[in-house]
């Protein structure tokens, strides 16, 4: 049944109204305006204009007070929702098509929308075994007529295509955003996680506040961000330090693409958290900067070893009374071989400006045992504390031990009589205090060690001072060397 309503003006402020009712348009034939106009002409083009609408459209009656709803006509684009004829949906109630609709919660709006004529929006979304079945956005709206005007928009595959989407650069390993009119529209999870901001606090954020997260020459980061997001040298890479939510610095290297944000022009933007690679390179180049000053301080010291090796053969020379070759080359290889030795645990310490001096006095006197054929008869008791020196106090203390050791071995048992030697090296408040006796026959009483002709006193007093130390000698009952010391810092070479 189809009412129509025909106002006829016939004279001013007065309007004839007839109102008919006819059960077929085809049966309806108007005369005004225009004569011979036949209402269904009107009724076919609105029909095929909706049928060619790709939207569904549905137009409900209300019935039972509102409580219900019946089709009273549908288009053709809403048989891919409904999946019946259309023959089949017109005069049917709303719960007889749908009958889990109170579930989906559109009858409800379309309830509101009934009783309060305010037009509304309403998505169905439906998931099976946590896929993504349906989703569709419907606008209801009240007409005129007291009928119900629902349009249906089917946006399934679209959103699993961007459910995709944020599941593939919710996976990326790089943080992306997407800004629209400088603000970020779009971030994945590696996004929140550089900058340490929730998603909220990042959709919420004016471009000022985007700016506050940079450091360090602000201007030119806040210049290198408004180039990332308006599209300037869209295929330049640019690197600047970010800040993280809790004030750590991040370096970050960032290059942007154009691209649309719901069919708007974006940028998007991709940021590669560099910060290790960073801190890995300035750890190299200070790593090289100190090989190449320790590469200038070994030549330094090997320099000034070749001249101490010149001096020592120079004096060794003046002071030498013994005609045997073979002993003057033995002096001048234990006087090396501790400089030699200060050379080599260099090199295999993993800290080149320090020794530990119980393993380095531990070699060393193996060593000049070896090059005198020392038997058993002599025994080295020795008790040095496990201390790390500065390689510049190594040297001259192993030079001392060679004085020291080699005098022992040659002149305190002339018969070849058993004896012992102790060396001890002990930390005792700021000072380090090394102490060296045997029980051999002594040194004559009429020596004076500070004032001394022989070569191996000379040294071992020149040797104290060079380390700033103190030498005290006790002749009764033992001979018993006692030198007091501070370590020697360490001097970087220019």
């Amino acid at each position: 049944m189809i009412n129509v309503k025909v106002i006829k003006k016939v004279e001013k402020n007065k309007n004839i109204i007839t109102e008919t009712s006819f059960s077929d348009p085809a049966d309806i034939i108007l005369t005004y305006p225009t004569p011979e106009m036949n209402f269904m002409t009107y009724w076919n083009e609105y029909d095929e204009i909706f049928k060619n609408i790709q939207n569904g459209i549905i137009i409900f009656k209300p019935i039972n007070n509102g409580e219900n709803f019946i089709v009273k006509y549908c288009n053709p684009s809403i048989i891919s929702s409904i999946p019946r004829n259309r023959e089949k949906i017109i005069g049917k109630k709303i719960t007889e098509l749908f009958p889990k609709i109170n579930e989906t919660g559109i009858l409800k709006s379309i309830k509101e929308v009934n009783k309060t004529s305010k037009p509304c929006n309403c998505d169905i979304i439906i998931n099976e075994d946590n896929k993504l079945r349906h989703w569709s956005e419907n606008h209801i709206s009240k007409l005129s007529s007291d009928n119900i005007l629902l349009v249906h928009n089917r946006i399934t595959e679209l959103k699993k295509y961007k459910e995709l989407y944020l599941n593939t650069i919710n996976n990326s390993e790089h943080a992306i955003a997407i800004f629209q009119k400088n603000h970020i529209k779009l971030i994945n999870n590696k996004f929140s996680q550089i900058t340490g901001y929730s998603p909220e606090e990042i959709y919420n954020m004016t471009p000022k506040d985007i700016n506050k997260i940079f450091s360090k020459n602000p201007t030119n980061n806040i210049k290198c961000l408004n180039e990332l997001i308006t599209g300037k040298d869209i295929f330049k890479q640019k690197e600047f330090i970010f800040t993280h939510k809790n004030g750590e610095k991040r370096w970050v290297n960032c290059h942007s693409i154009r691209t649309k944000h719901n069919n708007q022009p974006a940028v998007q933007i991709t940021l590669i958290d560099i910060t290790e690679r960073v801190k890995t390179q300035k750890e190299l180049k200070k790593a090289l900067a100190e090989k190449e000053l320790l590469m200038r301080e070994m030549n330094h010291r090997i320099k000034n070893n070749l001249q101490l090796i010149i001096s020592l053969l120079s004096l060794q020379s003046n002071y030498e009374t013994s005609s045997d070759p073979q002993e003057i080359l033995r002096k001048a290889q234990s006087r090396i071989k501790s400089m030699a030795l200060t050379h080599e645990k260099i090199y295999k310490s993993s800290d080149l400006k320090h020794i530990n001096i119980k393993r380095a006095f531990t070699k060393f006197t193996e060593e000049i045992f070896n090059i005198y054929n020392v038997n058993k008869t002599i025994t080295l008791n020795m008790d040095v504390e496990d201390l790390e020196i500065e390689t510049d106090t190594i040297t001259p203390l192993l030079l001392i031990i060679n004085e020291l050791l080699t005098n022992t071995i040659k002149y305190a048992f002339p018969h070849n009589e058993k004896g012992t030697i102790n060396l001890t090296l002990k930390s005792q408040e700021n000072n380090l205090i090394l102490t060296y006796f045997d029980n051999g026959i002594g040194i004559p009483e009429t020596i004076d060690i500070h004032n001394s002709k022989t070569l191996g006193l000379t040294l071992i007093n020149s040797l104290t001072s060079q380390i700033n130390g103190t030498l005290q000698l006790t002749k009764n009952p033992k001979t018993t060397y006692t030198i007091t010391f501070k370590e020697q810092k360490y001097k970087k070479r220019t």
